[in-house]
Order: structure tokens, then C-alpha cells, then sequence
């Protein structure tokens, strides 16, 4: 049957289906994807991620005739140059109205991250309120930047959209599946002793970069290859921070079943249960300044001469609760300092600092394995301030005063990744002895940790 350019389906949309293919050396950046309405209509839209679109209608179709278009786009067409089949895949997306595979399913958020984190964070000056909306909008531009374009904030729903419609959390954590072999591999074919040196070309490396473009679409152009877009272990980094600032602000999408009836009025989710005063007391900050300069190191020139410039005593009221019931505990707790880009701080003024779910050390620079961790050196936990996004030229950096309960240490030796063993509660890596050259505390548990004061620098 063919495709009406220009009409209209007739009927209310029950199911969306979005498919992709990625493929990157044989000019494809390619989507498909297909609507059903109960009228028996069915919307097909197709083209370039991010670019064009042909859209039409099939009057009457059924739901049958749609589910065999897309299987035949499943299994894909032979490329005539290549002799190889180009299966489009399907992706988890929600589009541009709310509807999800399976039907049912609307976002309510409809205020911007800043506004409800003024209103919710407690506060009573106005340069912590500007700061709050800074905040907000450095997390916005930078994801923004960082994908070419193609990750945009949708200021009426709350969330971050890409050209094929919002990305929930289960494909955020396919993504940093993905990630997490993509960062393996990159790493082998960086290192001259690897049996995977200048491997560019693994067949399951190519499909894993392939499958995480289709989730997170970047700019790369009609033709790329997984080497220029992923050539070494920080460009890897990189888009592991793309993936933490999409979580932090999926917090504001709220999702509720409608079977087809209007969704209630909803007031703003609660998502910050915080306090944020900003530090008058001289004595307070004089020591605070003097704990900063006394762990200075001079190896350390991009943030070497860093003058603090504000403080704010923060209380996350979980993290806070939790660190009192467990980490207060166990004793041994001392005050150390936490870097972080500007892009995580609101996530973290939410629920405190978190543990990520990505487990290979090279996507996340975590070589103690998967904890929290922070330096009694503050020029070292500083540069995780100035780590992503090119930040060195925004001006502002921030770091966190912790409390962390080390409770009982573990020293590791020199040489290898490894992780706590038991009976330890912490690690703490030492400079000169355990293969680093600044010292290094990790805690596994989040109730170990407290945040007591944000600083900022510049």
C-alpha cells in the first residue's frame, strides 16, 4: 500500500517503535521508526539521525502489516559493496509525546531542573540561589556540547531529549554496559605489550560503538569510524561524564500509567531534601583555607594556584541520616577532599555521592574498584574538577569537604587493581607505596561518607 506524503493518522497513537542503524563506514546514521493508531493507521517516519525526515501515513494497515515491517528492517538488506547484511536495531526511547513501546506511559515533569531545585534546596541568600540555577544550566550546555547537538534539554518536560525522542534509564544503563567494554578495548589497542594493539577494527567492538551511538546519537558526521570517535581512554572518560549528567537529569521525569485518560495534576516531585548556607564565619573559612594550601602540590599546575573564593555548608538530609546510622559508627573518620565537574553537582546535592554502576576502571578512572573515593591532598582532588568538557575555561571549580569513616584501613601494595579484601572497611592508597603518586582514601559504602562543605575556586 502505498504511503500518504502528507496525511494525517486518524485515531489516538497506542504503540512507537524506534529502530536504528549506526553504521559508521558505510555511510549510515540511519532511524525508522513506526507509530499504530487504533484506528488502524500506521505513521512511518524515516532518515538521518538528526538531520532529515520523510515522513507519511499507511491508511488501515493494522497492527499485523507494521510488525512485519519492522522484522524485515530487523534483518536488513545486503550492502552491495560489502556483502555484509545491515540489520536496523530497536531502541528504547520515549518520543516526543510521551509514548513508549507498549503504549500508556506520559511524562508529567513540566517545570525546569532549576526551578524546582531553588524552590526545594533551603537556602536564604541570593548568591546560593544563583548558584542553584548555574548549576542547572552548566549541566545543560555541557551535555549539549559534548554530543554535537544532538542531546538537547526539553525545558517543558524537564529531561533531555536526542533527535529520536527522551532517554530513559534503561538505556542509560545499556549504555554504560556498552561503555564499559568500549573502554576495555580502547585501553588494549593503546597498549604496545597488548595482543590488541591498533586493533581498530574488532568485529565486537565495532557492533558495541555502533549500538552505543544508537542510544546516545552524537555529530559525527556521514562517515565516521569508532577509532576517531573513541581514540583513547580519556575520549572514553568523556562520555562516561555524558552518561552521569543524563541520570542526574532524569530525576526531573516523573512517569505515570494513563490508559489513555489525562494524566492528574501532579505537583513538583520532591527531589531535593537539602540544605545549602552559604559560610560567613571567618574562623571557618580561614580553616578550610589553610587545610587547602597546607596539601598543595606543586606537580599539580592546573590547580596549583586555585584561591578559594566561597564556601557553602551543605546537609544532604539521606546521605546525612544514613552516615550517622552506619559510617559514625565505625570510627576512624577523617575530613577529605572531594573534586567533581560542575555537570555532577546538582545530582549530588540530591542524593549525596553516589557509587556509579560502570565497572571497568579505564571508563571511570576508578583503580580501587567501584567506591567513592577522595585525597587528604586537595590539588589532586581538584583536577577531577577539571577533568571534563574543557571546564579549564568556565572559571568556577568546586570540591566537597567529606567526612569519610575509613574505620579499618587496607593498604594496598604497589602494582594491580584491586579491591577491598574482608574484615577491611576502607582503602587508602598511599603515594610512593601503593603505585600512585598522591594519596588516595576509598570507601564501598555510601553511608561512609557525609558531605559537610561545598568550595569553590577559581
Amino acid at each position: 500500500m502505498a504511503m500518504e506524503r502528507d496525511g494525517v493518522p486518524v485515531g489516538t497513537a497506542k504503540e512507537t517503535h524506534m529502530l536504528v542503524n549506526a553504521t559508521g563506514d558505510t555511510n549510515h546514521n540511519k532511524f525508522w521508526k513506526c507509530t499504530y493508531y487504533d484506528s488502524g493507521d500506521v505513521e512511518i517516519e524515516f532518515g538521518r539521525i538528526g538531520k532529515t525526515s520523510t515522513k507519511g501515513v499507511h491508511r488501515g494497515v493494522g497492527h499485523s502489516w507494521m510488525i512485519n515491517k519492522m522484522d524485515s528492517k530487523k534483518r536488513g538488506k545486503r550492502n552491495k559493496k560489502t556483502g555484509q547484511y545491515e540489520p536496523y536495531t530497536e531502541i528504547d526511547v520515549m518520543d516526543g509525546t510521551g509514548v513508549k513501546t507498549g503504549g500508556g506511559v506520559k511524562t508529567v515533569a513540566k517545570r525546569e531542573l532549576a526551578t524546582i531545585a531553588t524552590k526545594q534546596i533551603e537556602h536564604s541568600s541570593p548568591q546560593t540561589a544563583k548558584l542553584i540555577k548555574w548549576l542547572a544550566d552548566v549541566n545543560r550546555h555541557n551535555i549539549h556540547k559534548a554530543t554535537g547537538g544532538q542531546v538537547t534539554w526539553d525545558a517543558s518536560k524537564g529531561v533531555y531529549t536526542t533527535p529520536l525522542g527522551i532517554v530513559p534509564p534503561s538505556s542509560i544503563s545499556e549504555a554504560r554496559t556498552l561503555l564499559n567494554s568500549i573502554a576495555d578495548h580502547v585501553a588494549n589497542a593503546n597498549d604496545r605489550k597488548h595482543r590488541d594493539y591498533r586493533n581498530w577494527t574488532d568485529r565486537t567492538f565495532v557492533k558495541n560503538v555502533e549500538r552505543y551511538l544508537t542510544i546516545i546519537p552524537h555529530d559525527l558526521g556521514m562517515r565516521w569510524s569508532p577509532q576517531n570517535f573513541v581514540p583513547n581512554v580519556s575520549a572514553v572518560q568523556k562520555e562516561n561524564g555524558v552518561l552521569d549528567a543524563l541520570d542526574a537529569s532524569y530525576v526531573t521525569a516523573t512517569t505515570v500509567k494513563t490508559d489513555g485518560k489525562k494524566a492528574p495534576k501532579k505537583a513538583d516531585p520532591k527531589l531535593f531534601e537539602t540544605k545549602l548556607t552559604i559560610v560567613e564565619d571567618g574562623k571557618v573559612i580561614d580553616r578550610i583555607k589553610k587545610k587547602y594550601r597546607s596539601s598543595l602540590n606543586r606537580n599539580h599546575y592546573r590547580t596549583y594556584n586555585m584561591k578559594l573564593v566561597k564556601v557553602w555548608q551543605v546537609e544532604v538530609g539521606e546521605m546525612s541520616r544514613a552516615f550517622d546510622n552506619y559510617g559514625r559508627k565505625l570510627g576512624n573518620i577523617k575530613e577529605l577532599w572531594h573534586g567533581s565537574v560542575c555537570s555532577n553537582l546538582l545530582s549530588i546535592l540530591k542524593v549525596g555521592l553516589i557509587i556509579p554502576p560502570a565497572n571497568s576502571s579505564h571508563c571511570t578512572g576508578r583503580y580501587f574498584g567501584n567506591g567513592i573515593y577522595a585525597s587528604d591532598q586537595s590539588s589532586k582532588a581538584l583536577n577531577y574538577a577539571t577533568s571534563f568538557w574543557g571546564q579549564k575555561d568556565i572559571g568556577r571549580y568546586f570540591m566537597f569537604l567529606v567526612d569519610f569513616a575509613m574505620g579499618r584501613e587496607y593498604i594496598p601494595p604497589r602494582g594491580g587493581v584491586c579491591n577491598c579484601p574482608p574484615g577491611y572497611n576502607s582503602m587508602f592508597a598511599k603515594a610512593g607505596r601503593s603505585g600512585v603518586q598522591n594519596n588516595e582514601m576509598i570507601v564501598y559504602k555510601t553511608s561512609q561518607a557525609n558531605l559537610k562543605f561545598l568550595c569553590e575556586f577559581s
